[in-house]
């Protein structure tokens, strides 16, 4: 029997009083708090699970992470049937939202879907999917990550959803913020202790309303369209994808990623390969594919924060970064 660190009711009236008297955030309803995001995750569905048992389909959205698809494993060896549903359709560059109604079975339990890609910055159509699983009888979980400081938060849930706020997931300690709208029973947890304080309240209001982002649309869009010019191939995210824009992202299908930002950092341009991220654990990027994007694309992508293409010359020394590793594979430039 698996011991949540979920905190006993005394501590949950601690924090929430500490969250109350020093967050600007007007947040009611249905909440509790949690030491980490994706073990409350993994709770609140097993809560679900215990209060339907009638109900033995899952489903999640194709292009959320591994991590979070790791918690359905334990789903699968329990007999339930987990589907994959991929919604962007990478013919007409939109998300295709009525595929939901068609591919759901009649007995889902709940969809899962991470609301901003950790990597690539791509927003997920969270609202518009909330609202055609209303009539479908599946509850909607979501994961806030922290790239979703960039979106709002969605601090005010419909009746049949339940989201986690991790806005601190890279940080120790950690605190997680987990809604639930009206129709969502949480009832069966295993409660341990987990000791709070007002710095973990504070830290956590910090998390949530965090001013240091910074995003411009058009600067990334030129430095990624100016490099798809100077340098062929070279493609960026598809145009119709809504994202965040404090990253530029691109992939130069010949050559692999790792060695382009390895390149790019010697010369004073800080930058990721996309092809794998430490997600706790040295994570493959398969989930992008749900992007339209292939693995030979995957293997060469490079993520460049905003601050880094302001730098002066950071567009001559990125072209100049891939041609030298053409050069070193005797590709042609």
């Amino acid at each position: 029997m698996m011991i949540s660190q979920w905190p006993t009711f005394d501590q949950q009236e601690l924090i929430s009083q500490e969250f109350d008297q020093l967050s600007p955030l007007k947040v009611g309803g249905k909440r509790k708090f949690a030491r980490d995001g994706i073990l409350a995750l993994n709770q609140v569905l097993r809560g679900l699970a215990a209060m339907y048992p009638h109900k033995r389909s899952l489903a999640f959205e194709a292009s959320t992470p591994e991590p979070l698809q790791a918690v359905l494993k334990g789903f699968i060896a329990d007999g339930y049937s987990v589907s994959k549903i991929g919604l962007w359709d990478q013919k007409n560059s939109n998300w295709n939202i009525a595929e939901l109604s068609q591919s759901l079975k009649k007995d889902t339990l709940f969809f899962l879907v991470n609301s901003v890609d950790p990597v690539l910055g791509v927003k997920l159509p969270v609202d518009s999917l909330v609202t055609a699983l209303e009539s479908q009888g599946a509850f909607v979980v979501t994961y806030q990550g922290p790239d979703c400081l960039t979106r709002g938060w969605r601090a005010n849930l419909m009746a049949h959803e339940v989201s986690i706020l991790d806005p601190l997931f890279f940080k120790s300690p950690s605190t997680a913020l987990i809604l639930w709208g009206d129709r969502i029973k949480m009832d069966p947890f295993i409660w341990g202790e987990s000791q709070y304080t007002s710095q973990d309240a504070k830290a956590l209001i910090d998390g949530l309303t965090s001013k240091d982002f910074q995003e411009n649309e058009a600067t990334v869009k030129k430095f990624e369209g100016d490099l798809i010019t100077k340098i062929n191939p070279v493609l960026a995210l598809p145009e119709g994808m809504s994202r965040v824009y404090d990253r530029a992202g691109f992939c130069a299908p010949d050559i692999n990623g790792d060695a382009v930002a390895s390149v790019l950092n010697s010369q004073g341009v800080q930058a990721i390969a996309a092809s794998a991220c430490y997600w706790r654990s040295p994570q493959p990027l398969t989930w992008l594919q749900a992007f339209g994007f292939s693995e030979a694309q995957i293997e060469a992508m490079v993520v460049i924060p905003l601050d880094q293409i302001k730098k002066p010359g950071a567009l001559d020394i990125t072209c100049a970064a891939i041609n030298e590793v053409r050069s070193a594979l005797q590709f042609k430039k």
